[in-house]
């Protein structure tokens, strides 16, 4: 009897800690306040539909950037589970995972404006700012593709979302990973992608970077261009995109600032549960270029730490 897979959501409770597995200096640093949940919707029936279902369970970023053949496959969609987790981070490499309520209201205090951050903006000052950022993981279970040569398997479409709400200066590059432990289908184009938006609250100057680079069995395509000088997708981890942000300054005014990091591939399952989660790691250099006072170094040590989204399990039960 054919069976079915349904999506099981929990919250996974983890405790702030370095991993013993790895090198002094190094943290790996998990969640702890998970929100996990399924995402009802009405299976679109058009492009528009489509778009609209995008940007509800992925975002509005990721809608307006993904090329048209993604779009579409929303109408394949059957059933969606996300997680999302609030990180406040500092140049150090601790953090704390916040509420919704507090993630939100630190990030108006932390965009006010205020004049050495505006300097910093400019002129790459090391300051003792927190990055505020949302770690999105989703499983969408879609209908069964053509290429699929055993009945029993069953498809899902997963992503990582890593959202700045509010990028610092010294977060220059990162790594965003999606691992699983489900069978990689490698008929389904994979993609990367980073949009970047810039805003002034003043003048409404607004500046937008999307790049994208796509792989499959078939090649590599950078699907914007000067794509590959901002992303490098690979398959260390389960699947990886390493991303060097490129935001521009329109103006000279106080600037609001979204900065979203996006990695998609096709996983299958055969009666058997799995796993998908998603990781952050920034990768700054610790030399930081200003000009106060005349030109200046200043050397801030670095350490590698990897941030972790809630993790998504996927069960495979027996039909009803």
């Amino acid at each position: 009897m054919k069976k079915r897979l349904s999506i099981l959501f929990f919250t996974m409770l983890f405790v702030l800690t370095a991993s013993p597995f790895v090198h002094s200096g190094t943290k790996s640093i998990q969640a702890a306040t998970a929100k996990t949940y399924a995402i009802p919707f009405e299976r679109p029936e058009n492009a528009e539909e489509a778009k609209a279902l995008i940007a509800m369970l992925e975002g509005d970023a990721i809608a307006e950037a993904l090329p048209e053949e993604y779009i579409l496959q929303a109408m394949t969609y059957q059933d969606a589970t996300q997680s999302v987790e609030y990180w406040k981070m500092a140049e150090s490499g601790d953090a704390e995972t916040l509420s919704e309520d507090d993630f939100f209201a630190e990030i108006e205090k932390q965009s006010a404006p205020k004049f050495p951050s505006l300097l910093a903006k400019l002129f790459g000052i090391s300051t003792k700012e927190y990055g505020y950022m949302k770690i999105i993981t989703t499983a969408i279970r879609v209908d069964t593709p053509e290429t699929c040569i055993d009945e029993r398997n069953e498809y899902f479409i997963v992503s990582a979302r890593a959202e700045w709400l509010y990028r610092p200066t010294w977060a220059e590059k990162g790594t965003l990973s999606l691992s699983y432990n489900a069978v990689f289908d490698d008929n389904y184009k994979n993609i990367v992608l980073l949009s970047e938006m810039t805003s002034c609250k003043f003048c409404e100057e607004t500046n937008r970077n999307v790049y994208a680079v796509t792989d499959s069995k078939n090649g590599r395509t950078d699907v914007f261009e000067n794509a590959n000088h901002h992303l490098a997708l690979t398959y260390r981890n389960g699947f990886s995109c390493d991303a060097t942000y490129a935001t521009t300054v329109p103006c000279s005014h106080e600037l609001t600032e979204c900065t979203t990091l996006y990695t998609r591939l096709r996983i299958y399952s055969q009666e058997y549960d799995f796993t998908v989660s998603a990781t952050y790691q920034p990768s700054n250099s610790p030399l930081r270029f200003h000009f106060m006072n005349g030109l200046g170094v200043t050397f801030v040590p670095s350490k590698d730490t990897t941030y972790h989204g809630a993790p998504l399990i996927v069960s495979y039960l027996p039909k009803a």
